[in-house]
């Protein structure tokens, strides 16, 4: 399995929130964990947003920050592809950086083949916590984690 992490999911890696452990087992779980190139900025814009409001210490963030930067290199960063990320916000009621995550899993779900080395399609699965961009990721075909609908 292929689990493309949006940053919800992905910053569920470095801080214990509710879902934490289940991303923990879907990430250790993985052939190739992935994330899209815009998720670094958007991981620690959440880390510095918490710190804001007095969610997280500059210590933890520094930590989480750090931790995040070290391990960047251990996740397939898929680009950004905004033709298709363009066509999604106008068939499904996503913000932007939904789109441009949920086009990225669908990118990589087209060409995951070549990442599992396998001739067959490889197990991509979104995971996010964001309802409607899970619920525009199974329109679209794409399996979703968590398998249920909470967000």
């Amino acid at each position: 399995m292929i689990p493309y992490l949006d940053t919800s999911a992905l910053l569920k890696l470095y801080v214990s929130e509710p879902e934490s452990d289940a991303v923990r087992q879907w990430a250790g779980a993985a052939t190739l964990p992935a994330t899209s190139r815009l998720a670094l900025v958007e991981a620690l814009s959440g880390l510095a947003r918490r710190h804001r409001d007095q969610a997280l210490t500059v210590d933890e963030v520094q930590a989480v920050a750090a931790a995040v930067q070290a391990e960047w290199d251990d996740y397939l960063t898929v680009e950004i592809d905004e033709v298709t990320a363009a066509r999604l916000v106008l068939r499904h009621p996503l913000r932007a950086l939904a789109a441009i995550h949920l086009a990225a899993a669908l990118d990589l779900a087209a060409t995951a083949p070549q990442f599992a080395g396998t001739a067959a399609a490889a197990d991509v699965r979104l995971a996010s916590f964001d309802a409607r961009q899970r619920a525009a990721a199974v329109a679209e075909g794409l399996e979703v984690l968590p398998s249920d609908s909470r967000e």
